[in-house]
């Protein structure tokens, strides 16, 4: 029966590459190369992988980081996002409580 929760706990993780799709928007309504913060926006790419953590969580968690390639964007509404990359962080930090915890 445990092992069913550990399951369901750790598929929850995998939620949180949700969170780093919008990071796709630098794709197409890239930020200028003038403005600071080049090296954050390359975490964008991260957002793919938030697509495996349908099928891997571990994955999931780490396309939270996605996100953050909104980093400094010239528009606000698209910069407003870059905030959902903490749940890269968050992410990993549960799903290291989870394992830690059975």
């Amino acid at each position: 029966m445990a092992g069913t929760t550990f399951m369901h706990d750790i598929k929850i993780i995998g939620l949180f590459g949700l969170a780093g799709l919008p990071g796709l928007i630098a794709l197409f309504k890239p930020v200028p190369m003038d403005r600071p913060g080049g090296l954050v926006r390359l975490l964008g790419l991260l957002g793919l992988v938030g697509f495996a953590g349908f099928w891997n969580p571990w994955a999931g968690a780490l396309g939270g980081f996605g996100a953050f390639g909104l980093w400094n964007h010239p528009q606000p509404r698209f910069a407003h996002f870059a905030w959902l990359g903490l749940a890269g962080p968050t992410g990993l930090a549960l799903g290291m409580v989870i394992l830690i915890s059975r």
